[in-house]
This record gives structure tokens, C-alpha cells and sequence, in this order.
């Protein structure tokens, strides 16, 4: 593979398969319309799972976004889409620079967001290791749909880290407007490398690459 170093050596080589939750849902849009549309998540990261420039990409913060309140997340994907927060507050009736505060450091005691003090004041920032879809029509989130995955049952599953309900959660927390019409599973092949000293990592079969 050209990854190790001399000292270093292949113990163990075994063909394993992730399950992707593939979820079919709808959105209600602004013209009250409900819009058909899929994504993909690891059940092993509970990160959305995206195909680009061939090879496998994932998203950074879903798996944490069920620790997120509603009027958070909002402020979040505002902050994603790099939406000035004043503006964001003459937009909404319910917003002020006080709950706006109240968000942000709710948004920092769980990551999303870093807080620092400069000449007294209190600024806070997104956190640039957040990486989100931040509406359910972005283009890579179906990205997935060419690929041949199987749907079948096949041996060696890796141990799900996250439910159906789970994820089912955490995309109605991120996406409020839309309704889950079905989640079914694909199996992601690749291979679980044990390497001498007990380091153990995976390589995906589609391109070859190492899993994060």
C-alpha cells in the first residue's frame, strides 16, 4: 500500500461492510410544497456520507447536532452560510442580540462554536471544523445514489453506532421542515487492516483510499 514504514507490517487483512442509512424524505419548501430528495449517513460516524471527485467525503458536527436546540442549529447553518448575525436578527421576529448570545454560547459549550475575549468583548466564531449541508437540497447529499452499494445482506457487518432513530433525529434537528418517508440500509464494502503494533484501519474497496 505504500503506508508503512519499514518496521511496520500487515497482520491481518479482512473484508468487512459499514452499513450507510440511506434516508428518503421530503421537504416542506416555502411555496408549501413537499420535495422529494435522499441523503446518506454512516452508521459508524453518524456523519452524512457524500461521493466527490471519486472518493468518499463526510461530513464533520451531524453526530453531534442532537445535542443542539432548535433555535441553535438555526443560528448554526446561519454561521455555515456565513450570514452576518445582524442581519440575521432583522430577519427574525423572535431573534435579539441577548438569546443570540444565549445560543452562541450553547452553540460553544458543545463545539460548534469558539469564544474568545479581545479588549473585553467576547467574540465568538464558528468552529472551522464544522462541516455541514446546511439546507436538504444541497447537491452532495444524494451524491451517493450512482454508486452500485448493495441493499442485500451480506456477512461481516460492522457494529452500528448509531440507530435509525438516531440519525432519524439528528436530520429533523438539522433540517426542522422536512418529514422521513423511509430509511433503509446499503452496505459499504472495505477492508479492516490490522497493522503490526495493534493499529487498525480501514480501506474502502470502492477507490482504494483510507476511511477516516
Amino acid at each position: 500500500l505504500g503506508i508503512f514504514g519499514k518496521e511496520e507490517q500487515i497482520l491481518e487483512s479482512k473484508e468487512v461492510n459499514e452499513i450507510i442509512y440511506k434516508v428518503a424524505f421530503h421537504e416542506f419548501n416555502n411555496r408549501n410544497e413537499f420535495v422529494p430528495n435522499t441523503c446518506f449517513i454512516s452508521s459508524r460516524t453518524g456523519e452524512f456520507v457524500h461521493f466527490v471527485n471519486n472518493k468518499f467525503v463526510q461530513s464533520t458536527g451531524l453526530s453531534k447536532i442532537s445535542e443542539v436546540k432548535k433555535e441553535e442549529a438555526d443560528i448554526l447553518k446561519s454561521l455555515l452560510d456565513k450570514m452576518p448575525l445582524d442581519q440575521k436578527i432583522k430577519s427574525s421576529p423572535t431573534l435579539d442580540e441577548e438569546n443570540v448570545r444565549e445560543h452562541l454560547e450553547g452553540l460553544a459549550s458543545k463545539g460548534f462554536v469558539l469564544k474568545q475575549k479581545t479588549e473585553g468583548k467576547t467574540k465568538y466564531s464558528l468552529n472551522k471544523q464544522i462541516e455541514i449541508p446546511t439546507t436538504p437540497r444541497h447537491s452532495l447529499l444524494a451524491s451517493i445514489n450512482s454508486l452500485p452499494i448493495t441493499k442485500e445482506n451480506v456477512s461481516d457487518v460492522l457494529k452500528e453506532n448509531f440507530s435509525r432513530e438516531e440519525i432519524s433525529h439528528m436530520l429533523q434537528t438539522l433540517f426542522p421542515n422536512v418529514v422521513i418517508k423511509r430509511v433503509s440500509e446499503l452496505f459499504r464494502p472495505m477492508y479492516l487492516i490490522k497493522v503490526q503494533g495493534e493499529k487498525n484501519f480501514f480501506v474502502d474497496a470502492f477507490t482504494g483510499s483510507i476511511v477516516s
